[in-house]
């Protein structure tokens, strides 16, 4: 097994990551270090850094609550905490 250096790329929007993935196949996006830990493959070169790029949110319209994919989930018991007759 290699121990080859990987490279953290850091991007600041979604459509900059987004990007450079479909551009270079072996870096892999990654929101935090679990991600991290769950990589299998030892063939790629590093990872996207997702932590600059807004996909942390709770937005509700109506009944509808869209949850970024960075969310906690203490983020979202937190926001449904907060609101009242939710359910």
């Amino acid at each position: 097994m290699q121990n080859k250096e990987k490279k953290l790329f850091n991007v600041s929007s979604f459509e900059e990551a987004y990007k450079l993935h479909i551009e270079k196949k072996l870096i892999i996006p990654c929101g935090g270090t679990t991600g991290i830990f769950r990589v299998k493959r030892e063939n790629f070169e590093g990872f996207i850094n997702l932590k600059y790029c807004n996909l942390s949110y709770i937005n509700q319209q109506g009944s509808i609550l869209t949850i970024g994919a960075l969310t906690t989930f203490n983020e979202l018991i937190e926001y449904l905490k907060n609101r009242k007759n939710y359910y």
